[in-house]
């Protein structure tokens, strides 16, 4: 069963890269700015967290901005994946019944081209972080390491809160508080030493630790990621993009009625 998906997938597979691009193109149709959002938004939370943890708080980390950076960029992939995502099948309900491809294109595509998204804005922040610590430049070989266990790891989170939300509507709205908490208690604008020991355990349990880790690790830190954080995050990866897949193809013919 899963097999015959995937081979259907890879018989669509030009009919879901156009209907990224096309998200993409109607994401940013009338906007001035256009793709270059891409950088503006991250780049304008940073500064605002910037401004009260180094003027307000007076957190003692070098280079905070980049620290920062380094983990903002990923957490606003993740999150405006999940927030446009989860949502997608019943917005376009019309056009499952219009035409034929698997329905898993709909949340996949809206992935992607956030994934497009996140990629352009990486691609124009990287020297940034060059011109810091050149010694980043050879790690950056690695780079797309985290990329793409991020994306496996965002593609199975989506799947299944996308069919979730077709059986439960609520799932839309309580996504974005259930987002807020999960930023805070995620090491984006602090590392995980700064987390007294006693409360470690929730930056252990929380998934989206080790992506911002790797990013650090690479953008920030200019060092490889530890050989079982990449495990780890593999493991992660795999679990919550099959989970995620099987979840999907098995509630298939029921939210199809209902969407």
């Amino acid at each position: 069963m899963l097999k015959e998906r995937i081979k259907k997938i890879y018989f669509y597979r030009y009919s879901l890269r156009d209907m990224a691009f096309s998200q993409l193109k109607a994401k940013y149709t009338g906007s001035i700015l256009g793709i270059w959002w891409a950088i503006a938004t991250p780049l304008l939370i940073m500064a605002a967290i910037t401004f009260v943890f180094t003027k307000v708080m007076k957190i003692g980390i070098v280079n905070f901005p980049l620290f920062c950076l380094a983990g903002i960029l990923p957490w606003f992939f993740f999150s405006v994946s999940l927030s446009e995502s989860t949502s997608s099948l019943l917005r376009s309900s019309q056009l499952l019944k219009q035409f034929t491809f698997p329905c898993e294109f709909i949340p996949i595509s809206s992935v992607l081209a956030n994934f497009i998204n996140f990629i352009f804005g990486l691609i124009c922040i990287v020297p940034v972080f060059i011109a810091f610590k050149i010694k980043i430049l050879p790690l950056l070989f690695f780079l797309p390491i985290p990329l793409i266990l991020h994306l496996m790891f965002t593609l199975g989170i989506v799947l299944f809160l996308s069919c979730l939300n077709a059986f439960f509507r609520d799932v839309t709205h309580l996504l974005g508080v259930a987002l807020m908490f999960w930023f805070w208690v995620t090491p984006v604008f602090y590392s995980v030493d700064m987390v007294p020991a006693s409360y470690r355990w929730i930056c252990a349990l929380n998934p989206m630790t080790v992506f911002i880790t790797m990013y650090r690790d690479i953008l920030f830190e200019a060092k490889f990621p530890g050989i079982w954080e990449v495990l780890l995050a593999f493991i992660i990866s795999l679990a919550a993009s099959l989970l995620g897949y099987m979840v999907f193809a098995k509630y298939e013919s029921s939210f199809i009625k209902r969407i």
